[in-house]
């Protein structure tokens, strides 16, 4: 047998003490980029917007965190329930959410009269590579849930009910 050179086994030590010391290297490595923490502050309160929360829920990405809306229940302005939202937790075992979605009231009535409606999405930045995946997924789902209200109001304006199989249908194809 050769005898081991002493450079690789110091080489090695230094590779696995920078592994442990860097948590979001170990998390990264150990827990793919899937149910990442997210919240939905829906103002709305309407079918619309709750489909679309269910429509954020239902990816593999992103992990619906219903518990850390109280941030805005505690606070009265939304700076303070910003920074409460996104630091203080431990990134290992408790993480702080990710992403914020940010639901405006009357959401329903803009895409209704078919505006623009405008949806926030707010990233927790020292996070920065599931902050990329989490909004990606997010605007991926958003796009797709516009398309098939705008699709919708179309056919009723003409009259013609869209099923939901349909709705599914067009969804697939965007």
């Amino acid at each position: 047998t050769k005898p081991c050179k002493p450079e690789l086994f110091s080489e090695l030590y230094k590779l696995f003490q920078r592994f442990r010391r860097d948590t979001h290297l170990h998390i990264n490595c150990i827990n793919p980029l899937v149910s990442i923490k997210t919240v939905v502050r829906d103002m709305d309160d309407t079918p619309t917007s709750r489909a679309l929360s269910d429509a954020l829920g239902d990816t593999n990405t992103l992990k619906l965190d219903q518990d850390r809306l109280k941030a805005f229940e505690k606070h009265a302005n939304r700076d303070d329930a910003l920074d409460d939202l996104f630091t203080g937790g431990n990134y290992v075992l408790n993480p702080d959410p990710v992403l914020l979605v940010e639901i405006p009231a009357g959401f329903e009535d803009r895409l209704n009269a078919n505006q623009q409606a405008e949806i926030q999405l707010t990233t927790n930045g020292a996070n920065s590579l599931p902050s990329r995946v989490a909004r990606r997924a997010a605007e991926e789902e958003i796009y797709k849930f516009g398309a098939v209200v705008v699709a919708q109001n179309m056919v009723q304006q003409n009259g013609i009910h869209l099923t939901e199989q349909k709705a599914d249908s067009i969804r697939q194809e965007v």
